[in-house]
């Protein structure tokens, strides 16, 4: 299965997979099987992000103090004339394509678990819903309007930026 590291990431910041290891949760033992795994490898390629964007924060930003829970700890902030550059490298690196070897898991072994329409929209590739072809056009068609709407967010977020840093 083909997966690009945004999805790792969606994945891990959603901290949706951590709802399959709540003591409510009923999935079948082939369901159970293949979360499992996909944690093991969401666990891996998400360390690889990391390093990834630890480097883009590192090259379009400085070194400074911050105060947290009451200590001063070193940590990097992106400066704000680097944060067209610094998003830009990001999101080469979010369209990146990996293969892992994962197979969707049927909704119907995920007897008892409590998915939101969004942590279903963040796990759509990893969990075959067994619908119907209409069913599927109607998810793809809104599937699209959210790519849209985030493709112009993202856009106005830019626009938002000093001209004199973006040229």
């Amino acid at each position: 299965m083909k997966v690009t590291l945004g999805e790792i990431a969606m994945l891990v910041d959603s901290k949706v997979l951590v709802k399959f290891s709540e003591p409510s949760v009923e999935i079948s033992p082939r369901a159970s099987y293949w979360i499992e795994r996909l944690i093991t490898i969401v666990e891996r390629e998400y360390a690889e992000w990391e390093k990834a964007r630890s480097k883009l924060v590192q090259k379009y930003g400085t070194e400074k103090e911050v105060e947290q829970d009451g200590t001063t700890q070193k940590g990097w902030q992106v400066l704000p004339e680097n944060i067209q550059n610094y998003l830009m490298g990001l999101n080469e690196i979010a369209v990146v394509e990996i293969d892992i070897a994962f197979y969707p898991v049927k909704l119907s072994d995920l007897k008892k678990i409590n998915l939101t329409p969004i942590d279903m929209r963040i796990m759509k590739k990893f969990i075959d819903p067994e619908l119907s072809s209409d069913m599927q056009i109607k998810i793809e068609e809104e599937d699209q309007k959210y790519v849209q709407k985030n493709e112009i967010e993202v856009q106005r977020t830019l626009e938002l930026v000093p001209k004199e840093i973006t040229e």
